[in-house]
């Protein structure tokens, strides 16, 4: 399902990789695969990021180079 804030999101080896429409990509860490698939059900999946994986979750901002 599109989402009207997140441009994309992406799961390998554990981290969960996303980018705002218009704005910031950041990679989060540690992130089970089973999280990744909830996300990907998700209704809304910039509230599903805001309410699951932000709070739990190591991340960093990811560089543009």
């Amino acid at each position: 399902m599109p989402s009207a804030a997140v441009e994309w999101a992406n799961w390998q080896d554990g981290i969960f990789s996303m980018k705002y429409r218009g704005g910031d990509a950041y990679d989060y860490f540690d992130v089970p695969k089973e999280v990744w698939l909830q996300y990907r059900h998700a209704g809304s999946k910039g509230q599903f990021i805001n309410w699951v994986i932000k709070p739990n979750y190591r991340y960093s901002k990811r560089v543009h180079h």
